[in-house]
This record gives C-alpha cells, sequence and structure tokens, in this order.
C-alpha cells in the first residue's frame, strides 16, 4: 500500500505539473484538453512505476507486458473518465458560482441541462487557481477505483494450481 501511495502521489506532482504546464507556460488555451493531456501523461507514469517497482514481484506470475499494458489502459481509462468528469463539473460548478472567482469568466448557468453540458465541455470557465483543486478531488476519485482494481485484476497473481 506504501508504495501504491507514492507512485500515486508521484502521479499527481507529473499530472498538476503538466497541467500547469499547458496552461500557464505553453497557455493552452482550452483547460479541459490539458487536463486530459496531463491525465495521461500521469496513467503512463503510474503504469510505468507500479511495473517496475510496486507490483515488480508479481510479474513472473502475472500476464505478459502487453497483457498488463492493456489492463492498466482499461482500469486507468475509466478512472480518468471520472477524474476529467469531476474536472469539468466542478469547474462549471465553480464558474457559475462566480463570487467565489472575482474576475473570472462566467459559466453559461442558464439553459438546459443538455446545453450548459456542451457549454461546460466546449467553452469551459476560467476559474483560475481552483482548477487545481477541481483536479485534485477528480484525482482522490480515481486513485480510489484505480486501487481497487489494479490490485485486484491488472496486477493480480494468476496461479496456476487450483486449490
Amino acid at each position: 500500500m506504501g508504495r501504491y501511495g507514492l507512485v500515486g502521489l508521484s502521479g499527481v506532482l507529473v499530472n498538476l505539473g503538466v497541467l500547469w504546464t499547458l496552461t500557464r507556460w505553453i497557455s493552452l488555451d482550452n483547460p479541459n484538453a490539458a487536463s486530459a493531456a496531463a491525465i495521461e501523461c500521469s496513467i503512463l507514469w503510474n503504469f510505468w512505476l507500479h511495473d517496475h517497482w510496486t507490483f515488480h514481484d508479481r510479474i513472473e506470475s502475472t500476464a505478459p507486458l502487453h497483457a498488463r499494458v492493456l489492463r492498466f489502459h482499461a482500469v486507468a481509462a475509466f478512472g480518468a473518465m471520472l477524474q476529467w468528469a469531476t474536472f469539468a463539473g466542478l469547474n462549471y460548478v465553480i464558474g457559475c458560482a462566480t463570487t467565489f472567482v472575482p474576475g473570472a469568466a462566467t459559466a453559461k448557468c442558464e439553459g438546459s441541462g443538455l446545453e450548459r453540458l456542451i457549454d461546460a465541455i466546449a467553452s469551459p470557465p476560467e476559474v483560475g487557481a481552483f482548477k487545481y483543486a477541481s483536479q485534485m478531488t477528480g484525482i482522490g476519485l480515481a486513485t480510489v477505483w484505480n486501487f481497487i482494481m489494479n490490485t485486484r485484476w491488472t496486477f493480480r497473481v494468476e496461479r496456476s494450481d487450483p486449490e
């Protein structure tokens, strides 16, 4: 559990570092696209560390590398969708509550649910530093999912002898 947590923490740093780099240094205009790229970078980083450090003792008795990568990505894909939806959703809610974000761009808070959903994805509001809190909340939810599925499926030890 300790190694899993350390890898996860390093993945958070990679995730937030890429998000910061894309939104502040490279000035990517769409924070949702920057979040998706940050998530993918942290997924690949975490797989490499888990495969080489956290679960290295299980490698000989588990699936081959390509199968582990596919399993990890399948688990992480759901976790990534959960994280990204949390990021976009919280930013939309924060953008509608502009009193929390002085000077921030206001989200389109009127209209049908579908119109608001499309607007939250296509034209996300600028919420300033709150975007990092939204990203961290999504990371937390995805971490719980990823831990359960990676320990029980991705890196499980497959036994050849029935008990």
